[in-house]
């Protein structure tokens, strides 16, 4: 309601209203946003048939843009596909029953050839015989006829292989211009693995790695161990000051925390410390209502102070 000063008898309209508490959208006081809903039940054949429209790239390159009469798809099934697997033996192939029909036709075929043979030799058949031969060319002159428009077609394997292996061979030569020029050479170097150089290598002596006086075993300082903690005071963790140049002896003495460095940061660590760690990524408000300022020391903790 629209609040009144205290005492005030005027008057009052009955069309105030209080404030509405409804979000925009919002029509209840009742907040079930999923009460309308709609649920769908969960359908395979539906996703399936969504997940057709992805086609192979064979289908859409070559399935679909040849047509019918370019080429004949060979037949695979059980009468074709068997003598692949019999060729290298007839005596397997013949207990088949494909084996066995071959061989029945075939023993047929001889024996009508025989007959006709027979036949022949005393002067019948002759005219059976010239026109079987002229529809035999008859047949092949139409087959010639019919020659498919993709018969030239050869796979990757005779287009590549074999004419590239057709071609007469040819030992590989250097190039013309380094005949004269001195072939070039390498020295053999000699390299150290971490744990040769630990604790030496094959023969050496271990006296001069660690004899009596010594209280810990030294660690040498080479690339692997350059700005780590076996070579240097650090902390484990330490993430500060490393250098990376061995050229430089005052940076390779900072590195490895015998010498410090002499900043002005570092000359008054009362007065100079740091309220927030480097890459520090806490709370950014987006609004000034919520910004309370940077971060303040605490006068009965340490929070906000982080001394390095």
């Amino acid at each position: 309601m629209i609040p009144s000063v205290v005492g005030y008898g005027g008057f009052k309209s009955y069309g105030d209203k209080p404030y509405s508490m409804l979000k925009p959208g919002q029509k209840t006081l009742d907040r079930d946003y999923y009460s309308k809903a709609t649920t769908e039940q969960p359908d395979g054949k539906i996703a399936l048939q969504n997940f057709g429209r992805f086609d192979s790239v064979y289908n859409q390159n070559v399935s679909d843009t040849i047509k019918v009469g370019d080429y004949k798809v060979p037949l695979k099934n059980a009468n074709t596909m068997i003598s692949y697997e019999y060729t290298h033996n007839p005596d397997l192939f013949n207990h088949t029953r494909v084996g066995r029909v071959e061989l029945m036709r075939k023993t047929m075929q001889e024996g009508g050839a025989l007959s006709q043979a027979g036949k022949s030799a005393v002067g019948f058949g002759n005219e059976q015989a010239n026109n079987s031969e002229m529809t035999s060319s008859k047949s092949s002159t139409s087959m010639a006829s019919k020659t498919l428009a993709t018969s030239h077609w050869k796979t990757s394997y005779q287009g590549v292989v074999e004419s590239t292996l057709s071609q007469p061979a040819q030992r590989s030569q250097r190039p013309e211009w380094s005949l004269p020029r001195q072939a070039y050479s390498s020295k053999r170097s000699y390299f150290q693995t971490e744990y040769m150089k630990s604790l030496g290598t094959y023969g050496h002596n271990p006296r001069e790695k660690l004899n009596d006086q010594h209280d810990k075993m030294s660690t040498d300082l080479h690339e692997l161990t350059i700005g780590t903690t076996k070579t240097t005071s650090h902390i484990p963790g330490y993430n500060g000051y490393l250098p990376k140049t061995d050229l430089n002896p005052t940076a390779i003495l900072q590195g490895l925390g015998e010498q410090p460095r002499m900043t002005i940061i570092k000359q008054n660590i009362v007065e100079n410390y740091q309220v927030r760690i480097p890459g520090y990524q806490g709370h950014k408000p987006m609004s000034v209502i919520n910004d309370r300022g940077s971060l303040r020391p605490n006068c009965l903790t340490t929070v906000g102070e982080q001394f390095h």
